[in-house]
């Protein structure tokens, strides 16, 4: 074995002559499945007349392309050597014996110190619902239900305006940024850059002209110097609902005021300890992988970026959706789009070495027929249970799954040694709203995830 940089080992291999021979019988009989030779079904004709078909070199090669993925994992279990991607053959040469084949093997990197997460303070929003929480909530509820109704006045910030607006650029009219009758609500700061300020104080009938610059969303005429020409149709005021039995009842399930205060209260609180929680869960995540010094090699960069390329181009593709198309639909190029792809794979891929890491830390396992009940969770949750089933059954994808949820129960643990604190320094106690842990259906929702060479089925060859 030879090293030939931090993240890489060369292993090189001798097959004999006589293990070659002996791996033909198997590689004829399963190649002969493809061969039509007069006088024998497939895969029945005797190996000689297999290997006058398809030719010795090749019937050579096919037995010594058998041979190698067992001894690669062999030799790997020998040296305790973790791949990170499928080994390639890097070189294959004939020697007195028979031949000798270097095989290239990238290694998962090891972090060598773990940031310190034990009985640390993070710093999260105070979970506790306020009465403030609540009213806000009903005036959104009552935003709702607003009737607008036409006020003879000037237009004031909060009023809604029915408007007539066009632009021109250099005297050639925008036609993109035509519109009649927009209703839009004065202050929200969503048209153009200081059309605000401009309308503020205008009565229905009455224009007005400024210049300003085509804002984002508009494709190529965004960033455009133009003038812009504002007509008010109409100024209107919203009407709220007043908060009356009469209307909760009307418009909710409950038939009181109060009925509907409690249960807000209720269903509110619970989101709000639980959306802190999650901030506080991924607040440590993030500062850890900050924190972390690790170089990763950059054929397990490239590896990642084509698992999750590949991914999201499955995505598209089940909503009819091409790459370009999605990229105009962004304002994303093609070099942006990947540096964001190379982005997630460094992220990905650093998350999985510590929580790697952290799980031999504390020492996390899966505890007995916890993987099957998550594989039973996740096939009577798919379309096709029993082709999940099948898929998830065995190798590769099992093991890959095994993964993800030893990797949630390390986050778990990080989590848990660490403490939330307010903003003053007090520590935040979370209300208890657990739930079972084979319901960890948000990370082992990766059952679709690429295939991790934690067992190599094959030696791929290296162009």
């Amino acid at each position: 074995m030879t090293d030939q940089d931090t993240f890489e080992r060369t292993l090189t291999i001798v097959v004999t002559e006589a293990e070659i021979d002996s791996a033909k019988e198997h590689a004829a009989h399963r190649l002969g499945q493809g061969v039509s030779i007069k006088g024998f079904r497939p895969g029945k004709a005797p190996r000689k007349l297999i290997e006058a078909a398809i030719g010795s070199e090749k019937l050579r090669r096919e037995a010594i392309d058998d041979i190698l993925p067992d001894r690669v994992n062999e030799l790997l279990t020998e040296q305790e050597l973790r791949p990170a991607l499928t080994p390639r053959l890097a070189a294959l040469r004939d020697v007195p014996a028979g031949v000798e084949a270097d095989v290239t093997v990238t290694l998962w990197p090891e972090l060598a110190e773990l940031p310190d997460y034990r009985g640390r303070h993070f710093t999260v929003p105070d979970p506790v619902l306020t009465e403030d929480d609540v009213a806000q909530q009903i005036e959104r509820m009552r935003e709702q239900f607003a009737h607008l109704e036409p006020v003879e006045r000037t237009a004031e910030q909060g009023d809604v305006l029915a408007l007539d607006i066009s632009a021109d650029s250099e005297g050639r009219p925008l036609e993109p940024l035509t519109t009649r009758d927009l209703l839009y609500e004065l202050g929200s700061g969503a048209l153009v850059n200081d059309a605000d300020h401009y309308l503020v104080g205008l009565s229905a009938g009455e224009s007005v002209f400024f210049p300003s610059v085509v804002p984002e969303g508009f494709g190529e005429l965004a960033g455009t110097n133009a003038e812009f020409s504002i007509l008010v149709n109409e100024v209107k005021v919203k009407v709220l609902p007043e908060f009356t039995d009469e209307w909760v009842a009307d418009v909710t399930e409950f038939d009181t005021v109060e009925e509907l205060r409690d249960s807000l209260t209720v269903r509110m609180a619970g989101i709000k300890n639980r959306q802190v929680k999650e901030l506080f869960r991924q607040l440590v995540l993030a500062t850890l992988i900050t924190e972390m010094s690790i170089d990763l090699p950059d054929a397990l960069i490239s590896a990642e970026m084509e698992n999750i390329f590949h991914r999201f181009m499955h995505r598209l593709e089940t909503e009819d959706v091409g790459l370009d198309d999605y990229l105009s639909l962004t304002e994303q190029d093609r070099e942006s789009f990947l540096e964001d792809v190379a982005a997630q794979a460094v992220e990905a891929l650093r998350t999985r070495l510590l929580l790697d890491r952290i799980g031999q830390e504390e020492g996390v396992e899966l505890v007995p027929g916890e993987l099957d009940r998550v594989v039973e969770n996740l096939a009577s949750a798919s379309s096709d249970p029993e082709r999940f089933r099948t898929g998830l059954s065995q190798g590769a994808p099992l093991l890959s799954l095994a993964g993800d949820i030893l990797r949630q129960k390390a986050l778990d643990a990080v989590v848990a040694a660490a403490v939330p604190v307010d903003s003053d320094g007090n520590r935040i106690v979370f209300e208890s709203d657990e739930v079972e842990v084979d319901a960890v259906a948000e990370v082992v929702a990766i059952a679709e995830s690429e295939v991790e060479a934690e067992v190599i089925p094959e030696v791929a060859n290296e162009d």
